[in-house]
């Protein structure tokens, strides 16, 4: 019997990486056998690359920041397709732009301001495809899926702003910082679920202070009466102080109060 799906995904992995489609021509797998017959023309089918560089651009099109900034734009976008994160978000179905954030965190290790945007947009490419999670028990406070901290050098967020004006204007990506100097800042990440069934959130980050940090890292478990108290009490504080922040938090969809 012919696994087609096999074969979609071989064909498409095949079209993306020329050196993958020379391993599938010199394969002796039998189930890849109607793809060996093809003529390396008709697997490729895109003798100019237009429609490779459209997919690989729609699969980073949430990273303009960290490419903007890093040493080699199209090549790191490029060499996105011949990537084992690439071929392995093929193999088991998952979506592209979350491999392209593995992948550009990796290979931007080394680039410490690309490096930190990579792990920022990839967050918020996370969050926009959240799925809804199930309501904490009544009366307990949880993170909402949609929302995470994330921890980076500070300085981060506001070099993301500088780029993403100087994108907007047209104008070049304006010179990184001095290199990181080992503080950081918190940055909350939030996602609203979309309005539209066909449209991606728009995700929010938000610099806040390490008791904010805090709470939401704690609340990745569903804080009852008693945990909250204890929360507020390491800081100082009792649970009613921290109400109407969390009030807040829980109108934005950041936080989730059981009912």
């Amino acid at each position: 019997m012919i696994d087609h799906r096999l074969l979609q995904r071989t064909l498409f992995r095949a079209q993306m990486d020329p050196a993958f489609a020379a391993e599938v021509r010199a394969s002796t797998d039998p189930r890849l056998a109607l793809l060996r017959a093809a003529s390396s023309a008709g697997i490729t089918a895109d003798p100019r690359g237009t429609r490779r560089l459209q997919v690989l651009g729609n699969a980073t099109l949430e990273y303009r920041l960290c490419l903007a900034s890093c040493d080699d734009p199209r090549g790191r976008l490029e060499a996105f397709a011949s990537s084992p994160e690439f071929h392995a978000a093929i193999e088991q179905d998952q979506p592209l732009p979350h491999a392209a954030g593995s992948y550009l965190q990796r290979v931007l290790a080394e680039q410490p301001w690309p490096a930190a945007l990579a792990k920022l947009e990839a967050q918020l490419a996370r969050l926009r495809r959240a799925p809804d999670g199930p309501q904490p028990p009544a009366g307990c406070w949880q993170r909402s899926h949609r929302a995470c901290v994330v921890r980076l050098p500070a300085g981060t967020l506001a070099y993301a702003a500088a780029i993403q004006q100087a994108l907007h204007a047209g104008q070049p990506c304006p010179a990184a910082p001095a290199p990181p100097s080992g503080e950081t800042e918190a940055l909350l990440l939030h996602a609203p679920p979309s309005t539209h069934r066909w449209k991606l959130a728009d995700a929010i980050p938000e610099e806040v202070n390490e008791a904010v940090a805090a709470l939401f890292e704690r609340a990745g478990e569903a804080l009852d009466e008693a945990a909250l108290e204890a929360f507020a009490a390491a800081y100082g504080a009792r649970a009613e102080d921290l109400l109407p922040l969390m009030h807040d938090y829980a109108r934005d969809g950041a936080l989730v109060l059981g009912t």
